[in-house]
């Protein structure tokens, strides 16, 4: 997160947040370097005082660099699903869920567009993920989730050597077809993906080729996640790229979080990702809406389901993907109960 943008994060927000920088380029693939900087802020101006020193040693400048955040203590939480919570919109009526073409969403251009080589952004993501995954294995089989999965395959994946059984939803018919076919036999481009997990256990050890072991553990289901079955619930799940892209409306991001921690047993781990500051997007000449959240947004709304202490990220920018956007934010915690 360049100095700027964090400056203007905490300006914000007025209150005192604990940074480190992480890097994974001094100590090679699949290690990471934390170097804590210290940040100030006085009570009440949030105004921000850097280190010079930490600044100076590289961290800022180093393009693999994400900022780890732990958010203080909240006094007073606040109403996450009440609309005035949230900057409003223009026009509320067609800035709902709703309100978009979602079976007009093109999931092969998506694919292209994003998953077609693997860069920086996902790796370090697939990196965080996979080591944050690996400390939760257990000996009984689990049934996972992966939530409004869409054209990426790289979330189940993630979750394929902790699961006996993976369930990809998507609203989208388009999209739920291209799972369908892709979960047979996946392209090669995903077996960058796939390297950058197995630098851990246990996909390291994996005894099964991934591919087979996806078309065999993994069904696909179309379904809404704002109509999820309360009776039904996984043990483990993603849900990547999906609260923050479906509506303009707040309220129905802080829901579509909800929704998915919702099908999650209690004590269940999770490991979700959004865009930071996203205008919207465009697929094959489409608009599709988004929320422009930041830390501060995916925080509070998890905190507001009950996740204590989730684990956040902020990815900066290495190759920008589209226009419209400030980076990536990754979340990571344990469903309560």
């Amino acid at each position: 997160m360049p100095l700027r943008s964090l400056r203007r994060f905490v300006e914000l927000h007025s209150c005192p947040y604990k940074l480190v920088l992480t890097s994974s380029a001094p100590s090679g693939p699949g290690r990471s370097v934390e170097r804590e900087c210290a940040i100030n802020t006085s009570p009440g101006c949030g105004n921000l005082a850097v280190d010079e020193a930490a600044a100076a040693s590289g961290a800022r400048s180093d393009r693999r660099t994400v900022t780890r955040i732990e958010l203080p203590p909240t006094e007073k939480p606040e109403e996450w699903l009440d609309a005035a919570t949230w900057p409003p919109v223009a026009d509320p009526e067609h800035s709902v869920n709703a309100a978009f073409p979602w079976n007009k969403f093109d999931p092969l251009s998506y694919q292209r567009h994003h998953y077609e080589h693997l860069v920086e952004d996902d790796r370090r993501i697939l990196d965080l993920a996979g080591q944050f995954l690996a400390t939760r294995t257990r000996e009984e089989p689990r049934r996972g989730i992966d939530m409004g999965a869409g054209s990426n395959l790289y979330p189940a994946l993630a979750m394929l050597p902790l699961c006996e059984e993976l369930t990809l939803m998507d609203l989208s018919t388009p999209n739920a077809d291209w799972l369908r076919t892709e979960i047979k036999d996946y392209a090669p481009s995903w077996d960058p993906f796939w390297e950058v997990l197995a630098q851990h256990e246990p996909y390291r050890t994996f005894p099964e080729d991934p591919r087979h072991a996806l078309r065999d553990r993994t069904r696909v289901r179309q379904g809404d996640i704002f109509q999820t079955d309360p009776g039904e619930q996984w043990d483990i799940g993603t849900m990547f790229f999906v609260a923050e892209s479906i509506s303009m409306v707040g309220v129905e991001f802080a829901k579509a979080v909800g929704a998915f921690l919702g099908c999650l047993r209690p004590g269940s781990p999770f490991v979700t990702a959004f865009m930071a500051g996203s205008q919207g997007y465009e697929v094959a000449g489409r608009r599709f809406p988004a929320v422009p959240i930041d830390e501060h947004h995916v925080g509070g709304v998890l905190r507001h389901y009950g996740v204590e202490d989730p684990s956040l990220y902020r990815i900066g920018i290495h190759e920008q993907l589209r226009p419209g956007y400030d980076g990536m934010i990754l979340a990571m915690g344990q469903v309560s109960g």
